[in-house]
């Protein structure tokens, strides 16, 4: 018998819900907020993420109190239609390529065959589109075992989507949630997260 690592367990659990993948409603039984407490916006880019407020504060882990209703705003950093619909404080905000791809190097391990650089490139031709769930990082047990208890449905990010794409949680459990990328993205999908970007307390 093999065992599942947790990306790929998460990553067979997306394969099933790839329909919703996009969608701009909350898990089936959860209810939109009207007026959502929070707004998070959520960029990916090759291999990592970058999570803004409304004023385009950068967050590297933000803690939340239970009961918060969020609007998840999110997108592919080279889909420039899906970047243009952002708004003006959160685009402005954005840190450029250079900048994101240098505070990610120290992360990745070097490959095997080539440079950090030319791996990139390569997936940026081959491997363009990432997704985006918040996965339990703690012990939530159930089905999924230790981690992937997620608080939304995978969101595809396209590399040439139109706009950003939405969706809407309420945190209830108090634990800690990565952001984690469910589409293979090149050499560097593996170390594709961000740990603990949202805690709930």
């Amino acid at each position: 018998m093999t065992s599942l690592t947790r990306r790929g367990l998460l990553a067979g659990l997306a394969g099933t819900t790839a329909s919703l993948a996009g969608c701009t409603t909350a898990l089936p039984g959860w209810r939109r907020p009207a007026d959502p407490d929070r707004t998070l916006y959520v960029g990916a880019f090759h291999w990592g993420f970058v999570v803004l407020d409304d004023d385009g504060t950068r967050h590297e882990s933000l803690t939340l109190p239970r009961e918060t209703g969020v609007r998840v705003v999110a997108f592919n950093l080279e889909a420039e239609s899906a970047i243009d619909a952002l708004p003006t404080r959160v685009r402005s905000a954005l840190p450029d390529h250079e900048t994101l791809e240098a505070a990610n190097d120290d992360a990745i391990p070097s490959p095997p065959d080539g440079t950090l650089d030319e791996k990139r490139a390569e997936a940026n031709e081959r491997y363009p589109d990432h997704s985006v769930t918040l996965a339990a990082t703690t012990g939530y047990g159930g089905m999924m075992g230790r981690h992937g208890h997620m608080l939304f449905h995978p969101l595809s990010l396209a590399h040439d989507a139109p706009g950003p794409v939405e969706t809407y949680f309420r945190t209830a459990d108090a634990d800690e949630y990565s952001l984690e990328c469910l589409t293979y993205c090149g050499y560097g999908h593996p170390y594709m997260d961000l740990e603990d970007a949202v805690v709930v307390r």
